[in-house]
């Protein structure tokens, strides 16, 4: 029996890993000694980059994140999405 993750899951526990040890960690340590919240100034410019990486919105089907990616360009007004897969 083959235990090994295929090819695609052992790339994404890669990125995920570095993605933790390079930017969270550290911000952690920083910001967070004691377990508090995260100030909110560190939290947009990590949601970006896990964008940009492709770590955001891992949970929600392909098909609504090319949806709501295009629903946000299309309109300024909210999403119609149902709450458990809109994030912004």
């Amino acid at each position: 029996m083959d235990f090994d993750l295929p090819e695609e899951l052992r790339l994404l526990k890669d990125t995920v890993r570095k993605f933790v040890d390079r930017e969270l960690i550290p911000l952690e340590r920083e910001c967070r000694p004691e377990g508090e919240d995260m100030p909110e100034q560190y939290i947009k410019p990590l949601q970006e980059k896990a964008k940009a990486i492709g770590l955001w919105l891992l949970d929600v089907p392909l098909y609504f994140r090319s949806f709501a990616a295009k629903r946000k360009s299309a309109s300024r007004r909210p999403s119609r999405m149902p709450a458990a897969i809109r994030r912004e």
